[in-house]
Order: C-alpha cells, then structure tokens, then sequence
C-alpha cells in the first residue's frame, strides 16, 4: 500500500509556490515529541546532520504567516537548522534563477514544476539529490521521484501537496436532471471512457432554443488527462539516452487524445472554458482539476449551494493499471547551492510534518486541508491514491511552448480531426520544441 499523500495547495498555482518558498520545512526536538506531533528519529534525518547549526537560503514573497513560523521554530529545535529568507516574487525567482546559479548565489531550496522541470534539468539549475537522500524513507513518494528522474539521478521531490487532476461534478445539478452518479458509477467499476463520455452529453444543457449551451458537461485546461489515464504520455523519457522525446504517435496517447477531441465535437468540452469561473455558477458540470484549484482556491465548501461530488478519472481502455494523471510540483536544490543538505532538511521535515500532522490531527494541519477536501472527498482523493501511479506531462516545459500550443491542439479540439489524422503534423510540432529546449 502507498503512503498517502494528504496535504493540498493552499493558493492559486503561483502563490503556492511562493508559500512553498516560505514554508517547506520545521522541525520540533531532536527526537519524540514536536509540539503535539510524535516524529520518532528516522535514517533519513541521519543524512543531515551535517548541517546541524547552520542556515539555509530560501524565498518568500511575503512576511513568514504563523504556520511557517511555527515550522521555522520546529526546524532550528529538530535540526539546528535557520533559515534566511530572499524576498522575491515567484515571477523574479523564475527569471533569475539560473542567474543566480551562474553567479554561486541561489536559494538552497526551492520549487520546480512540470512546466519548468526540463528547462531547470537539461539546463544545470537543479542538482542531483540521491546524496542526501534515504531512498527507504515512506515520507518520499516513489511514483513523484519517478517523474523527475533522468540517467538515475533525482532532481526533484515531492512536497506533499495533492497535484492529481480529480473530477468535480455538481452532485446537485446531476440529481436535478436524473443524470448517474459518477461516483457511484466508480465504486460499480462502470466509470469508463465510454461512460464519462455519455455522462458529459447528459450533463451538457441547454437553452430553451436547444442550440445555445447553458451548462457545459466538461472543462479541464490539463488536455493532456485522458492521454495520462490511459498510460500514454505526449513526451517520454529515453531511457536509453536520457533525454525526452515524442511518443505521440504511441497507441495509448492516440486513444486519450481522440477521447478530448470526442468531448469537443460532441459539444460538452469547449476548449476556450477553463471552467474554474463556470464550475459555481452551473455553466459546467464537470471540471477536472486538482483539489485545492477547484475548491480551496476558490471556497466553494463555504461560497457554492450546490453540493459537490468527487470521482477519479476513469482507467483509460488501453491502461495496465490504474494511472492518475497530474502536474506535480516538487522542491530542488539548484546547482551551486551553499547549504544543500540543509535545503534538504527543509524539503524532509515539510513533508513529513504536513503528512503526520494530519494522521495526528495537528489543528493547524487539519485547518489548512479541510479547507481543500472535506471528509468524504478526502477519503475518496487519497484512497484512490493508494492503489493509482502518478503519471505528469512536461509539454509544458518545453521553451516557448504557448508559441506551439494552438497548433498543436487546434486540429483536434477545434477541427475534429481524429489523432490518427494529426499526430505527424503533433510530431513535428514537438520534435521542433524539444531541439529548442534540450537539444535534441
């Protein structure tokens, strides 16, 4: 069984990462008790005690809120570790950074995303991190560190944050139109490709002239979910090489690119729809994103009427088992760092106190992620990651991919061309962005 992963992101995408800055670490004594939490000594926190009595570099965007106080408190009492912070806003930092790293002068931790996971690896911002860690240790999550691992070195690992792409359905609305509970249909193993399809054209209304949409039955930005749910990927890592390349053209991909392409022409997914605006207000009835995006950011346990229901995507038809399609995001410690082993104890003890703080029922821990997932949905998100291997896409990391991206989706989405039809033209498309970022 997999550790679970319980904690969520607190903000909108960018201002998580600044709280990541601010807030992944803390410690309590050196071993036992840390305020109300038990954190027996583990091997891993044996590899940091060379930084005992030290301070790390990390960047805030702000003041430091109470709970990163607390944890800063925790961290210099566990490890011996301070903590200095850089004030710098996520935009700066992502525009400096390999400045920084030229110049011996980064963070010594800090936070990398799918969106900028192959520019910071192939690049020389971010250093391996096998050295500092404890492979054995249940706070790591293997399928995470799987994704940002190139020739078997880590360049990235997880902060605990639920980064998998769930479907948020309007129970409420569904009831009203006699429409099948999703949920329920996944308890019965009936939630299919097939069925999430026929759901959305159910749930797809309209005006009283029959033509105009007043509901959407799908949204998502994330095109890429149905690609991931089935085991396929848009670029895959040569292991051979270590590089990425395109498999867009791979059996799995083509089936989970036609199923988005099948949502579009039905008329229940319109691509220009995030859904994020739309999801409160009944224009959609389904949006597929990850647990803090669709209800922490935007309150909706306390500001929607409605209730909300929450079902995984369904096991692609091609896939060996069950994948859940996310955009993870994970701490690094660039290259040139001057503390690297205590980044790391910032990056560990985050992590592991977010995770423990919940299974113990830590107020402040508890606080922060029911705001994200209530009970029942919690149950559901992280039992089904037990059981589901994380799977990312980094076709966002390639450089200048916004110069690509309509071209690369119109013909599908826009043009009902099958994935048969455009994957060369996809291709070429990808074979061109990957020679600009990482060379081949």
């Amino acid at each position: 069984m997999k550790k679970r992963i319980i904690s969520v992101l607190s903000l909108a995408l960018c201002l998580c990462m600044l709280m990541s800055f601010a807030g992944c670490g803390g410690g309590g004594n050196s071993a036992g008790k840390v305020g109300d939490l038990v954190l027996e000594d583990t091997a891993q926190e044996k590899l940091f005690e060379s930084a005992r009595g030290t301070t790390i570099t990390h960047i805030v965007e702000g003041e430091p809120n109470d709970y990163t106080k607390t944890i800063l408190a925790e961290l210099e009492q566990r490890y011996g570790i301070k903590v200095k912070f850089m004030k710098m806003g996520y935009s700066e930092y992502t525009s400096k950074i390999a400045q920084m790293v030229a110049t011996g002068s980064p963070p010594d931790t800090a936070v990398m995303t799918d969106a900028l996971a192959l520019n910071y690896i192939y690049a020389n911002i971010a250093q391996p991190l096998n050295d500092y860690m404890d492979l054995e240790d249940k706070y790591w999550d293997k399928d995470i560190l799987a994704q940002f691992t190139v020739d078997g070195k880590i360049y990235g690992v997880n902060t605990g944050d639920v980064d998998t792409f769930f479907i948020y359905y309007n129970k409420t609305l569904f009831e009203e139109n006699n429409i099948e509970d999703p949920y329920t249909l996944y308890k019965n193993g009936e939630w299919t490709f097939d069925k999430l399809r026929e759901i959305a054209k159910k749930a797809t209304l309209y005006e009283d002239d029959n033509k105009t949409v007043k509901c959407h039955g799908f949204a998502t930005w994330y095109r890429e979910v149905f690609v991931l749910a089935n085991g396929g990927n848009i670029i895959g890592l040569n292991t051979d090489t270590g590089m990425y390349e395109s498999v867009v053209s791979d059996k799995k991909t083509v089936t989970g690119l036609n199923m988005i392409k099948n949502l579009a022409m039905d008329g229940s997914f319109d691509p220009a729809i995030a859904g994020y605006a739309e999801f409160p207000k009944r224009e959609v009835a389904m949006l597929c994103e990850r647990p803090a995006n669709v209800v922490g950011n935007y309150d909706l346990y306390n500001t929607m009427d409605d209730e909300i229901g929450v079902v995984p995507l369904p096991k692609g038809p091609d896939a060996d088992k069950a994948y859940a399609a996310s955009n993870m995001i994970v701490n690094y410690v660039p290259v040139n760092a001057k503390n690297p082993v205590g980044g790391m104890a910032w990056n560990y003890y985050w992590l592991r106190r977010e995770t423990e703080g919940y299974i113990q029922k830590d107020a402040a821990a508890v606080a922060r992620i029911g705001k994200m997932m209530n009970e029942e949905h919690y149950g559901i998100i992280n039992g089904y990651l037990d059981e589901a291997t994380k799977i990312s896409s980094k076709l966002d990391s390639l450089m200048g991919w916004s110069n690509y991206s309509a071209s690369f989706w119109g013909g599908l989405v826009n043009d009902g061309k099958s994935a048969e039809e455009v994957v060369a033209t996809m291709d070429n498309t990808l074979k061109s962005a990957l020679e600009r970022t990482i060379g081949k």
